[in-house]
């Protein structure tokens, strides 16, 4: 009888030994929270729909503007669905003021003529404003 006859002892081929699974060191550690912001991960998602943020609509612009808008991150509204038909953006909270400050001087020469929302969780994706 071979010295590798019960198995026990039996050299490993490459192939074998990368199918093997890996040992599990804390079972516990399954259930844990991903410590991670990335935009792809949950806490990134988690992070972004607790974020309040306001839309700005650029009421009454002139359409000489448009392109300057469109370079500020600003989006097109038709009119449809009951919403205004204007440029908008979402804004961070924090980033508000800046924002305000661009439109009343570039866009409006200092008269505002904008209209803002606050968008939470509740409202972010949802038809009604």
């Amino acid at each position: 009888m071979s010295r590798w006859a019960s198995g026990a002892d039996a050299p490993r081929s490459r192939l074998q030994a990368a199918r093997q699974p890996e040992p599990r060191s804390d079972p516990a550690r399954r259930f844990e929270r991903p410590r991670t912001k990335a935009p792809g991960s949950a806490g990134g998602y988690l992070q972004n729909a607790r974020r309040r943020a306001c839309r700005i609509w650029a009421l009454d612009t002139d359409f000489d503007l448009k392109d300057r808008l469109k370079e500020r991150g600003y989006r097109w509204s038709n009119g449809e669905d009951g919403r205004p038909r204007a440029w908008f953006r979402d804004v961070d909270e924090a980033d508000l003021a800046e924002e305000e400050q661009f439109l009343a001087e570039k866009i409006y020469g200092g008269q505002p003529r904008h209209d803002r929302s606050r968008i939470d969780f509740r409202n972010r994706f949802s038809d009604r404003e």
